[in-house]
C-alpha cells in the first residue's frame, strides 16, 4: 500500500504565494516588451571596453553582429551582450596536490 502524505496550508500562505507568482511574471512580460537599445561605434567601444579600431576588427572578421544604415553603424545591445557571452572564458583554478 502506497503512503500518502498531505499537508495543511494557510490560505494566506497561498494567496501570498499567487502574489509573488503574478508579480515575477509581469516582471518577465516588461522585460519581454523593452525595446533593444542601440549603441553608435563609440558608444558600443565603450561598453565592450575596447578601442574603435579593434571593434572594427570584430565587425570586418564576422565576431560582432552590426546594423548599417549609410554610413551610420549601430550594434542592439541584446548582440552586443551575446558577444560578451560567447567570449566569456572559464575561470581556470590551479590546484596542487601532495603527495605523501
Amino acid at each position: 500500500m502506497e503512503n500518502i502524505n498531505l499537508s495543511i496550508v494557510d490560505a494566506s500562505k497561498i494567496d501570498e504565494l499567487l502574489t509573488k507568482i503574478n508579480k515575477i511574471h509581469e516582471i518577465l512580460q516588461g522585460e519581454k516588451t523593452q525595446p533593444d537599445k542601440l549603441y553608435s561605434n563609440s558608444e558600443a567601444s565603450k561598453y565592450l571596453k575596447v578601442c574603435n579600431k579593434t571593434l572594427q576588427n570584430y565587425r570586418d572578421t564576422g565576431q560582432i553582429r552590426f546594423i548599417q544604415n549609410g554610413r551610420k553603424i549601430m550594434y542592439s545591445q541584446i548582440e552586443l551582450n551575446e558577444f560578451l557571452l560567447k567570449n566569456k572564458k572559464q575561470l581556470f583554478i590551479k590546484t596542487t596536490i601532495k603527495l605523501n
